[in-house]
């Protein structure tokens, strides 16, 4: 987590952006965009893909803006004056056709700008419009399912943002097993930056107990999924917190209804964790 200095630093590159004129992107107002990145520098849970499926994107970034905020601040600043922002050896160049789009309802500026433009800097052939459409010349549309982000996307995000030793232990198809949660679990509590590859339907008390057919999510663990208590038994119970959707959320939505391991194990596609 970025020191009160290191946010105070960050602060002072947004308001010294307020006072330029400079703009490539022409749906986005400069006090708008300065406003959410002052919100999401003091508290980088706020970042959120709620409205964007741009959930990998975001695990990604929310790292970026507790460790470095003043790397984040520009980053978005560069995106706005310059179409083209740098974390460490990562170029990310949003396409014209997105930066003149708006910005989808639900979304913010802030996190608009940054995922929507980290997304779409990894397709050279699809436009990412977060409004139900994806530009693909001389094909058609193609529904925003493509946003959603696939594992070795998101590992290859980490890499290039500068965190070492990354793991991607992942099915698309295929559910994992009680020794990768073990495996994410001891990451986390060595440190590492774990984003979880998963089904939402843990996340909600009404489908926790569905078992998922494809992954369709990315949460960043902000606890350890495990006790000493909890061993491989389908009707043991799991207690963890987690950031997504703009948040820090227990998977009990319900605090009287328990999530067992077997409804965990039934949408939980592995994860990808990093060293800082």
């Amino acid at each position: 987590m970025a020191s009160d200095e290191a946010k105070a630093g960050a602060i002072g590159l947004v308001n010294d952006f307020r006072t330029r004129g400079l703009c490539m992107w022409g749906a986005i107002r400069r006090e708008q965009l300065a406003e959410g990145l002052i919100v999401r520098i003091n508290d980088p849970k706020q970042i959120s893909s709620a409205a964007s499926q741009l959930c990998g994107a975001a695990s990604v970034v929310y790292n970026l803006a507790q460790a470095d905020p003043s790397a984040y601040a520009k980053l978005a600043i560069d995106l706005f004056e310059k179409a083209e922002g740098k974390v460490k050896s990562l170029t990310i160049k949003p396409s014209a056709d997105l930066r003149k789009t708006a910005v989808p309802g639900g979304n913010d500026a802030a996190d608009w700008i940054v995922l929507a433009s980290l997304r779409d800097s990894e397709n050279w052939l699809f436009t990412y419009h977060g409004d139900g459409r994806w530009n693909i010349p001389y094909i058609g549309s193609a529904d925003d399912a493509k946003a959603i982000q696939m594992p070795h996307t998101v590992a290859a995000w980490f890499t290039s943002f500068g965190y070492s030793d990354v793991k991607n232990v992942t099915n698309l198809l295929f559910t994992k097993d009680w020794d990768d949660v073990r495996d994410a679990d001891r990451l986390y509590r060595s440190g590492y930056k774990v984003s979880l590859f998963i089904s939402a339907n843990i996340l909600k008390t009404a489908t926790q107990g569905d078992a998922s057919t494809v992954p369709d999510h990315w949460v960043v663990m902000a606890s350890p999924v495990l006790s000493s208590t909890i061993h491989l038994d389908p009707a043991a119970t799991i207690s963890a917190t987690f950031y997504t959707w703009g948040g820090v959320r227990d998977v009990h939505e319900n605090p009287s209804k328990k999530m067992t391991v077997k409804q965990f194990l039934g949408n939980f596609y592995g994860y990808v964790a990093a060293k800082p």
